[in-house]
């Protein structure tokens, strides 16, 4: 109970439900209403809860420790058992924005409820009522989803409701009261995103069908795994316009991912190893453009998925599940490659990298100027001393911010 007496949060809940906005102070306040609080702390009910899941601590006990997992799903679930008046609950609001941006601030507010000591939910709003977040991800640790009336269903919770689009656990590691106790727990922030990613989800049996042969081959250990991301943006998947998906692979301009994941394989391919090149991309023709050139070592998608935004109704439930399954599986499986090219105005391929937990494994494909503020010309390859470092994956970017 020592833990809780601690808590003293300045201005984020009472005894209704408060919804905070992402501003420009929203940061530190963050971090100023954390305090010391320390997880694991509650009573000798909380200890006698069931983990749902022994192996939480023990899949990625290397990059992410061992024993807080455990904890906090003991202490979730006796937080979730507990009478409504007494629950503590931080909730992220995804209702908007693509996959990575939604899974970007559930990592954030994760770490928020980890250290506060609260039950972490999510409240997922998709294009429809079937495709919700617990219809393609599993739940291996702890409950997080929301009910859609927070309000209705928890009247009188002391609850937290977070509505952001980046993220802040970065943040956290250098918050003096937290910086120690999250290394301690064996956390990094090279590490920190793929650690709740893999902590928080699992994807359902059927999701995994869809992209069946690909994950059987991405599961090779023998094999050399290079992802390749090429976005297009909302707009062109939203409207589909023609224009820059209909241009051959080899253009200067979509070349540059192609190219990259060569010199990649060039790098690091030894003799009789096979290689997997697994590409991503609102624009599925480049799929089968990159398979027509590059030859069978690109993997095909499958016929049944469908490429949607999954903020926007197509007017038929079967699509908008399909599509809100095909972005989680594909998004899976890119982080389940040995490197990764991606593009840079996206937070899909960035989360689906650090959820590999590897490391010097990231290529950006930037815009122009972007590459030519780092001396990068047309010239530029992708070698192995040219990965991009942690903070630029993470960081840096000044709304991509993953971390």
């Amino acid at each position: 109970m020592e833990a809780r007496k601690r808590w003293k949060p300045n201005f984020f809940f009472s005894r209704g439900l408060r919804t905070i906005a992402l501003t420009a102070v929203f940061f530190s306040a963050l971090q100023s209403a954390l305090g010391s609080a320390k997880v694991g702390g509650g009573s000798n009910r909380a200890n006698s809860i069931t983990i749902k899941n022994r192996r939480a601590g023990k899949l990625y006990s290397a990059q992410c420790g061992q024993v807080w997992q455990g904890q906090y799903a003991r202490l979730h679930a006796a937080i979730l058992e507990d009478e409504p008046s007494r629950q503590r609950l931080a909730v992220v609001k995804a209702h908007k924005n693509g996959l990575g941006d939604r899974l970007t601030a559930a990592v954030t507010i994760f770490y928020y409820a980890l250290l506060s000591g609260r039950a972490f939910r999510i409240d997922w709003h998709g294009a429809s009522s079937e495709a919700t977040l617990a219809t393609v991800m599993e739940k291996p640790n702890v409950d997080w989803e929301a009910a859609e009336d927070l309000a209705g269903m928890w009247p009188e919770a002391r609850t937290v409701v977070f509505e952001i689009n980046t993220g802040a656990v970065d943040k956290l590691f250098y918050n003096p009261y937290h910086r120690q106790q999250l290394f301690e727990w064996g956390l990094r922030p090279e590490t920190a995103v793929g650690c709740a990613l893999n902590y928080l989800f699992k994807p359902r049996p059927e999701v995994l069908e869809l992209v069946h042969e690909n994950f059987k081959a991405l599961r090779n250990p023998d094999a050399l795994k290079i992802g390749i991301q090429v976005r297009m943006g909302d707009a062109w998947l939203q409207n589909k316009p023609y224009g820059v998906c209909d241009r051959e692979i080899d253009h200067d301009d979509l070349g540059r991912w192609f190219r990259c994941a060569s010199k990649v394989e060039e790098e690091y391919r030894v003799e009789g190893m096979p290689v997997h090149w697994y590409m991503v991309s609102d624009c599925p023709a480049l799929r089968y453009k990159a398979a027509k050139k590059y030859g069978p070592k690109v993997l095909l998608p499958s016929q049944e998925l469908v490429t949607e935004h999954i903020t926007y109704s197509t007017g038929n439930t079967t699509k908008d599940l399909l599509a809100i399954q095909t972005a989680f599986a594909e998004q899976w499986l890119l982080g389940m490659t040995d490197f990764q090219v991606i593009t840079e105005e996206s937070s899909f391929g960035r989360l689906a990298a650090l959820r590999s937990l590897r490391f010097r494994s990231v290529y950006t494909m930037r815009s122009p100027e972007a590459m030519a503020e780092r001396s990068r010309n047309d010239s530029w390859e992708c070698k192995r001393s040219e990965f991009d470092t942690f903070e630029e994956v993470a960081v840096k970017h000044p709304w991509v911010k993953v971390l």
